[in-house]
Parts: C-alpha cells; sequence; structure tokens
C-alpha cells in the first residue's frame, strides 16, 4: 500500500465511516544546502465520520525529524541537515466524536545537497 493512502476505514455500531487522507501524500524536500533548516506543512484531510475530530501523529520509523503538534489537523515537519538525508514514516490517526478511528502513513523526506 503506498505511503500517504487510505491505511484503514472505520466502522461503528451506528455504521459511520470515514476516510483520512494527507495532502501532501508524500513530504519531500530536496536540493537543500548543507547545514540548512527547513520545514514542510501536512495536512490530515477527513472525510466523513461526526465531528469533532482529534488527531495524533506519531513517527513510526526513520531519522529524527521534529513535528510542530502532534494533535494538530495540520503539522509542521522541521529538520536541520547533520550529515545526511532525514526520511521518516509518520502515522496520523483520527478519532471521531463517537470513537470510530482511522489512520494513514506519509513518508517524510529532507534530501541535502552533499
Amino acid at each position: 500500500m503506498p505511503l500517504g493512502s487510505l491505511k484503514g476505514l472505520a466502522t461503528t455500531s451506528a455504521a459511520v465511516q470515514y476516510t483520512v487522507f494527507c495532502t501532501p501524500s508524500t513530504s519531500t524536500t530536496d536540493n537543500l544546502p548543507p547545514g540548512s533548516h527547513t520545514s514542510a506543512a501536512v495536512t490530515a484531510n477527513v472525510t466523513g465520520g461526526v465531528e469533532p475530530y482529534t488527531f495524533q501523529w506519531t513517527k513510526l520509523s526513520g531519522n529524527p525529524i521534529g513535528i510542530s503538534d502532534d494533535t494538530a489537523q495540520v503539522v509542521t515537519f522541521n529538520a536541520s541537515s547533520g550529515g545526511g538525508d532525514l526520511v521518516a514514516t509518520y502515522e496520523v490517526e483520527v478519532t471521531d466524536n463517537v470513537a470510530a478511528k482511522v489512520s494513514t502513513e506519509i513518508l517524510v523526506e529532507f534530501l541535502f545537497l552533499e
């Protein structure tokens, strides 16, 4: 399954279905000068479900990449070059007002010039 695409569909006893996807689906920032600091914004888009939603972003694997607020719908990933590219996979899990959950993954890449 491609990173950033739909990973799950939640169904509750009330038959509430919804989806989440990230914009952009893969966050790649490349050709960065060595020693630079950069950031990239990503939005978790939700369709369906019962508002309000809560969000939880979790790093699943990869390099240390900072995140602005791991409970926000729109997050900013931050990175500083320390000698090489930084790549990580994050998951965002969304819970709606009736506790139905759905999640998706996104690949975050900061590619620095050598």
